[in-house]
């Protein structure tokens, strides 16, 4: 089976090789520049399992009967949009790899202009017009603080370590 990811080191690469070591097997990998492309090849019949982030992917409607097929969300729970979808977990594969979001501002900016930033992308993600006008995304929308999220960040770095470094290791 071929399975498509966005990339070497993308959150789909590293999601294909937990779940390969999960179980024992070696996947025959395919590297795209974007979910575009994988979409395409999936729909085409050219590649057998796309790893994509469900916003971005219009065919899985919340219905999951269009022209693509989630087969399961790695993620803790189950998606909002797409309920009838087993975790990986649920299936018996204990996987979890997100596909986080967020801003960054350079290093060394003000931290009055960190706050104000914060405080309006919190205040946009609780505003419920903003969120039904982000049908794809409501789902997922969610709000950590900087300080909060940085941590979050350095610990899946340090949970992924290991896996990068046998990755960059030559074979």
């Amino acid at each position: 089976m071929t399975f498509g990811h966005n990339g070497g080191g993308t959150n789909g690469h590293l999601a294909i090789r937990m779940l390969a070591k999960q179980a024992g097997v070696e996947p025959n990998e395919i590297s795209y520049r974007g979910t575009a492309a994988q979409r395409t090849d999936v729909l085409g019949g050219h590649l057998d399992i796309g790893m994509v982030s469900l916003s971005e992917v219009p065919e899985l409607d919340g219905t999951n009967k269009g022209e693509l097929q989630a087969i399961a969300i790695l993620s803790k729970a189950r998606s909002p949009s797409l309920q009838g979808v087993s975790t990986a977990e649920e299936a018996g594969v204990p996987i979890v790899m997100t596909a986080e979001r967020g801003f960054a501002l350079p290093k060394g900016a003000p931290d009055d202009v960190a706050r104000r930033l914060e405080g309006a992308i919190a205040e946009s993600l609780s505003d419920p017009e903003y969120v039904m006008s982000s049908p794809g995304d409501a789902p997922v929308l969610a709000f950590m603080p900087g300080a909060e999220w940085q941590k979050r960040l350095d610990d899946m770095t340090k949970a992924l370590q290991p896996l990068a470094t046998e990755l960059a290791e030559p074979k």
